[in-house]
């Protein structure tokens, strides 16, 4: 999922904030089914092709969006991201546990459409076991994703819902990203004692 990807979803749900804010709720989500089409025309024009997570994240918007509009409750719209982030969740545990770490399955996967630079970085063993921990540490930090979402959108204002929303997976990602270089270094440098030592 590119950038924009990400900047369109939490647009999305900004979109329903507003509206509902100033008119009602229906108004909301038939704004914001509106919007999650418009990220699926644009992302379709500008790459020729659509991504599954924006696919996706574009159905669950929809899906959610009806369940909402026919019940007249906004909550089975608000906790879609949380619902979404928590399919994410499970998949990497199931990764895990099937000791295939989701990144690095990934990666793999996808190796052949990486620049010839970052197919070599890929190719190097530190990198590939800095992916595994990462995949690790982002199950934990997926949980706290899934709840913090859910939280939010269920007993918070939609303010800090959407603030979670938009930059709650950020931090938690810079987090394990910082966590994982760290238990690298650290394996790095009991690997040379013991050799100073041998």
């Amino acid at each position: 999922m590119n950038k924009l990807s990400f900047l369109f979803g939490t647009l999305t749900l900004m979109v329903f904030v507003v509206i509902d804010a100033v008119a009602d709720m229906e108004s909301g989500i038939i704004g914001a089914c509106i919007f999650a089409g418009l990220e699926m025309i644009y992302t379709i024009y500008a790459y020729k092709k659509i991504d599954v997570i924006t696919m996706i994240s574009v159905l669950f918007v929809i899906i959610f969006a009806w369940i909402s509009y026919h019940f007249k409750d906004p909550y089975y719209f608000k906790i879609q991201p949380a619902i979404f982030s928590a399919i994410l969740t499970l998949v990497f545990i199931a990764t895990q546990l099937l000791k295939k770490p989701f990144l690095v399955l990934i990666t793999e996967k996808y190796s052949s459409l990486f620049p010839k630079e970052v197919k070599v970085q890929m190719e190097n063993p530190i990198v590939k076991q800095q992916l595994e921990i990462l995949s690790k540490y982002l199950c934990f930090g997926l949980i706290l994703n899934t709840l913090m979402l859910y939280y939010s959108a269920v007993y918070l204002s939609n303010t800090v819902w959407i603030l979670v929303k938009s930059v709650g997976l950020i931090v938690i990602m810079v987090v394990c990203m910082i966590l994982s270089r760290k238990k690298i270094e650290a394996r790095l440098r009991k690997n040379l004692m013991q050799n100073d030592i041998g």
